[in-house]
């Protein structure tokens, strides 16, 4: 007999009914108790941005590379305490595994922000800002040389009436002392192009500042 089948046989007495149907509404309310959340981990937070988490076994060797040379010659502030590399080159493949054990182990335990910034300099496949702006569904405008084709034709001639002054993407910005509309925006295109695809990466200090300016600027 269910429980709730014993609650309407318990007869005349209201204090047996009562009890019974406390113990009705004790049982029913632990079996569904809900399972425990898991804590999020430093790797789901990188996911949930949309960066892809280094391989820890024997891929990504060119990022790795590249991650290295980079974390080398970046301030104590941005790296990783009990990490202890080598400035000898010849034991880079020593440095590298370093890096991976300490990756490994920061993605796989519990958020912290600090720890998180650490981890998206370094135990990530390095994005350019044109591959951020991707990864996180933003379209840049249309750069291609074919002006007849181009589809942001109208977009990039608001964004040189909007964006004027000293607000260039970098100081080899050309745009702003073009002559005539059509020259500006074929400079300002030029500019994103080469902002976008150029040598930044998510690992650099002013990734953030410079990806703001490719929104404002670029898309």
């Amino acid at each position: 007999m269910t429980n709730l089948a014993k609650l309407t046989f318990c007869g005349g007495a209201v204090g047996s009914c009562s009890a019974a149907a406390a113990g009705y509404h004790f049982l029913n309310k632990s079996t569904h108790q809900e399972t425990p959340k898991s804590k999020k981990t430093v790797g789901d937070s990188l996911r949930d941005e949309k960066f892809v988490l280094l391989s820890y076994t024997d891929g990504n060797s060119s990022e790795w590379s590249k991650v290295l040379e980079k974390y080398k010659s970046s301030g104590e502030e941005s790296k990783f305490s009990g990490v202890n590399l080598s400035a000898e080159s010849a034991k880079d493949n020593d440095n590298i595994a370093q890096l991976k054990e300490k990756c490994k182990s920061i993605v796989e335990g519990e958020f912290e922000q600090g720890i998180h910034d650490k981890a998206k300099k370094w135990c990530v496949v390095p994005q350019n800002l044109r591959e951020r702006m991707t990864a996180l569904s933003v379209t840049a405008l249309d750069y291609s040389n074919e002006k007849d084709k181009n589809t942001s034709t109208d977009s990039w001639k608001e964004k040189i009436k909007t964006y004027k002054g000293d607000e260039g993407l970098s100081s080899s910005s050309t745009w702003s002392s073009a002559s005539g509309e059509d020259d500006k925006v074929e400079a300002i295109k030029k500019d994103c192009k080469s902002f976008l695809e150029g040598e930044t990466r998510s690992y650099d200090s002013d990734f953030e500042e410079k990806y703001k300016k490719a929104i404002a600027w670029c898309a």
